[in-house]
């Protein structure tokens, strides 16, 4: 199975796409590819593509896309709602929740919330190397992180399913709005505090659900 590689450029048969340091490092350093060895390519827009290394120099490796091997394609998914937790376990987070197919990230402050976002940049480069991962043809995007009351307030959004441990909740519903039109909110750490409990139940666009009666942790 070739590389996958996330590339921002168009992806054009036989054009060449000149890539950085940190892709030549990738590619010659961790994955020991070198000249002609086969790749592939996506951008979140083009497709995956077949490609080869036709040129690899100091801090620069160029690569050639050949054929397309997968057309674009939509791939609609929920909205992740999720409160900041400690990076090792965020890094969980968004590596699963990428795999499992949420089309964007949308970090939550709480009250409970301990953790902070400082490295947004890092974040985007963990959602790309998921993708590269799991073979997704799309990449979701990353918000910047909002309020509780901010998100509560936006009643354009999507529908919420918010899933709350230790409290009294309904089983996951069988008729809720396709995944495309719904987001997912995960609680920090310590959990949702009481006040953002009774916020959620009585808002009108939020199911509550639990998902079976142990505690689970927030990147779960």
């Amino acid at each position: 199975m070739a590389v996958r590689l996330f590339v921002n450029h168009a992806i054009i048969a036989n054009q060449p796409i000149e890539a950085d340091d940190q892709t030549r490092h990738y590619l010659v350093n961790v994955m020991r590819l070198g000249v002609a060895s086969p790749v592939q390519l996506v951008n979140g827009a083009d497709g995956a593509w077949a490609a080869k290394i036709i040129e690899i120099k100091k801090r620069r490796i160029w690569l050639l896309p050949e054929r397309c091997i997968q057309p674009q394609m939509d791939e609609p998914g929920p909205i992740l709602y999720f409160a900041p937790i400690k990076k090792q376990r965020l890094a969980f987070l968004i590596e699963k929740a990428v795999e499992l197919g949420v089309s964007a990230l949308q970090p939550v402050i709480t009250q409970n919330t301990d953790a902070k976002l400082d490295r947004l940049d890092r974040i985007e480069r963990q959602i790309i190397e998921a993708v590269e991962q799991c073979e997704r043809l799309t990449v979701p995007t990353l918000a910047n992180p909002r309020s509780f009351a901010q998100i509560m307030a936006d009643e354009g959004g999507p529908a919420i399913v918010a899933g709350l441990a230790r409290t009294a909740a309904a089983p996951l519903a069988s008729a809720l709005p396709a995944a495309g039109e719904i987001a997912v909110f995960a609680g920090p750490e310590g959990g949702f505090s009481q006040a953002e409990v009774d916020v959620l139940k009585s808002h009108p666009r939020v199911t509550i659900v639990q998902l079976g009666r142990h505690v689970l942790r927030s990147e779960t």
